[in-house]
């Protein structure tokens, strides 16, 4: 008697384990890729920061200055050990002291330096000024609203981490990473559109008994991948070899980028049970 139950728990345990194994949850490829792609770098970019200052109302017609020599700062406070210099400044057209922003990386011991020649070219404007510093930039503003002005730079300072983007269709996923789009259930990602950018993310549902070609195919396209960058570019290969592969609720996800972490987050969070 004791036998009997004894292989009846046992089996029962069996079918319990099975089950479970076969209860995966479901991925809203939707959600999960509007979260991926609103995914920010977490490397401030001066030139995406001015981008997001055109807006005329904010500072009207403004000229770039070119040559700090002419509003009283030195080129060597702004300058690394290689002559290259990392900053932005400008100011309304045939003013003096009109609206105008100056967003730069001191060099290397200049900080003090700079701040001191950035402050004697805004005395007097005290008032309207605005200082801020973002990861290492000192940033001054005077604009027609400086709050909105910060925030622009502080949205768009931070880049997208993968960039410019294509979407992966049917014909992609036969032609370029060749799996059958009848060997998966459902599927989204993105390749970059950027030839200098090896970024890439997918995430697929193989379909029942086809786990095993899908991996092939993810395998054989990332060996490619390895071998084109390698030649090519070795910040990408290194992505390329870093990059993500693991299986969550029954889907395959790999990822190439900068922030393998946070996608990953980002595709557990729109987890469906």
């Amino acid at each position: 008697m004791k036998k009997v139950l004894l292989v009846g728990l046992v089996s029962l345990l069996a079918l319990t384990a099975v089950g479970c194994g076969n209860n995966n949850g479901k991925i809203d490829l939707t959600k999960a890729v509007e979260e991926i792609d609103g995914l920010k770098s977490g490397e401030f970019s001066r030139a995406g920061a001015v981008t997001s200052l055109m807006d005329p109302t904010l500072f009207g017609e403004v000229e770039d200055i070119y040559t700090l020599s002419d509003v009283g700062i030195s080129e060597e406070n702004v300058a690394n050990e290689e002559g290259m210099y990392d900053y932005s400044m400008a100011r309304e057209v045939g003013k003096e002291n009109g609206y105008s922003y100056f967003i730069g990386k001191p060099a290397d011991g200049k900080k003090d330096a700079l701040v001191a020649e950035l402050d004697a070219y805004y005395e007097g404007m005290e008032d309207q000024l605005l200082k801020e510093e973002i990861e290492g930039y000192l940033v001054y503003i005077v604009s027609s609203d400086n709050d909105k002005a910060l925030s622009l730079i502080k949205e768009e300072g931070y880049p997208s981490l993968f960039g410019m983007m294509g979407e992966v269709t049917d014909e992609v996923l036969s032609t370029t990473f060749n799996i059958n789009t009848e060997d998966v259930e459902e599927y989204a990602g993105k390749t970059s559109m950027m030839i200098v950018s090896a970024s890439s993310y997918m995430i697929m549902k193989p379909a029942e008994g086809k786990k095993e070609a899908v991996k092939e195919a993810m395998a054989d396209y990332m060996a490619k991948q390895e071998e084109q960058w390698g030649a090519y570019l070795p910040a990408q290969y290194d992505l390329v070899k870093n990059r993500l592969e693991t299986e969550v609720e029954g889907y395959l996800v790999s990822v190439v980028s900068e922030d393998n972490d946070a996608v990953l987050k980002a595709i557990k969070n729109n987890i469906v049970k």
